[in-house]
């Protein structure tokens, strides 16, 4: 979980006017978490702060490049629908190829370092946006983006400085340990040696209500307790033996915030039941369609049964 330290013997200013979403880590899971970022759209639920971790820090910077009319997300989607397995160097024989060439020294099962091209690419086809930093996302004319890495070495969380290119950010946040390469990024100065952001703030919150906000949506996907399948191979086992591990620390972080906001604030936990008949990271259009309008209709029923 993130350092609640931060917390210690600091007066808490919020304001309920000031919207939070925190997007969790979930591997594939992402498309639920854009198909909730669309019913945040599609509702005028417009944040002044987003947080991601892991693959929610993608469906974050997706929702943040355009909270009111979802270009950002559109984006995403279909960038997604052309990601399979062998794009993320997950198949079986580059898995073998890499296990016969590194051998004791294997950095990782696949490689997501592709995405970083495809994601400068899509920016600047898609939207018309070059050099896009962390920076790019801060009010008025956009929320203001948060998102989380895992420094390696110290064990503590890492967030990205405005100067940080937003695909590089979203590399290392999203570097599960094991699955894909650490990320060594040059950080206010220093090289980093950094991997998922949800390995210590999975369900990023407190950074929200430190930033003034009120009202908080926890936005989780993953492991969120009861049965789930048994494991159908290794990468399927590994990706939600992780979930399972940060699951207690992400429920701990959330009561402990709402403990501290008591009258002054609210969290709302936000975790719609969808079909996810997807094949480890293998997706096409037509099932990122699928997922995402499944979570946004869901998301919205849920809204409304809060009061949104």
């Amino acid at each position: 979980m993130s350092e609640p330290i931060l917390l210690a013997g600091r007066d808490l200013k919020v304001d309920r006017k000031k919207i939070g979403i925190s997007y969790s880590g979930g591997g594939a899971m992402v498309l639920i978490e854009l198909g909730i970022a669309n019913a945040f759209v599609d509702l005028g639920i417009v944040p002044a702060v987003i947080a991601g971790a892991s693959s929610g820090a993608l469906a974050g910077a997706a929702h943040a490049l355009d909270p009111v009319g979802g270009a950002g997300i559109r984006m995403a989607a279909a960038i997604l629908g052309g990601v399979t397995n062998r794009t993320l160097g997950l198949g079986i024989d580059q898995v073998i190829g890499r296990l016969v060439l590194e051998r004791q020294n294997l950095t990782s099962l696949g490689d997501h370092t592709p995405l970083r091209l495809i994601i400068r690419d899509e920016l600047e086809a898609k939207l018309g946006l070059t050099n896009v930093t962390i920076g790019y996302f801060r009010p008025p004319s956009r929320p203001r983006l948060m998102v989380v890495a895992t420094n390696r070495l110290s064990a503590r969380s890492v967030w990205f400085p405005a100067p940080t290119p937003i695909a590089d950010a979203l590399l290392a946040s999203a570097a599960i340990p094991g699955i894909f390469p650490w990320q060594t990024i040059k950080v206010r100065g220093r090289d980093l040696t950094l991997v998922d952001g949800g390995v210590v703030d999975n369900q990023p919150l407190t950074q929200l209500a430190l930033a003034g906000c009120g009202t908080i949506f926890a936005c989780a996907v993953g492991y969120v307790g009861g049965a789930i399948p048994p494991p159908t191979n290794a990468i399927n086992n590994a990706v939600n033996s992780i979930w399972i591990t940060v699951h207690q620390a992400t429920k701990l972080e959330e009561q402990m915030l709402r403990e501290r906001l008591r009258t002054r604030g609210d969290i709302f936990h936000i975790h719609p039941e969808v079909n996810f008949p997807v094949d480890q990271f293998n997706f096409t259009d037509d099932l990122v369609a699928a997922v995402m309008e499944e979570s946004r209709s869901k998301t919205i029923a849920w809204l409304h049964r809060l009061g949104f």
